[in-house]
């Protein structure tokens, strides 16, 4: 292999690929968890006459973190269920920094 031109091309070729690829996904991995796609506004919406808004306030506070990217939304469903008295989550990412968060008792 050391004395053949093409096969040191091709494994240069692959080398480069290889490294283009990991620097690609670094910085799209870098960029996604900047603070410029944090979430800044939580909607809370539903006729809440038995959960406290409070708890849940303080439920999507501790339990909800991430960006607008690398928030987990099955995650987030399966955090706010386990609210007491709360029957089903619907969660809704809006462009650019607002989620919607949709509760039925």
């Amino acid at each position: 292999m050391w004395d053949s031109p093409r096969q040191l091309n091709v494994a240069a070729l692959l080398f480069a690929l290889m490294a283009a690829a990991m620097l690609a996904w670094g910085a799209i991995a870098w960029t996604v968890h900047q603070s410029a796609f944090a979430l800044h506004r939580v909607v809370v919406d539903g006729n809440l006459a038995r959960a406290s808004r409070a708890h849940l306030e303080t439920v999507i506070r501790e339990e909800l973190n991430g960006t607008f990217f690398t928030l987990s939304l099955v995650e987030a469903r399966a955090s706010l269920q386990r609210v007491p008295w709360i029957k089903s989550v619907a969660l809704r990412r809006q462009w650019p920094d607002r989620l919607e968060v949709t509760i039925a008792e």
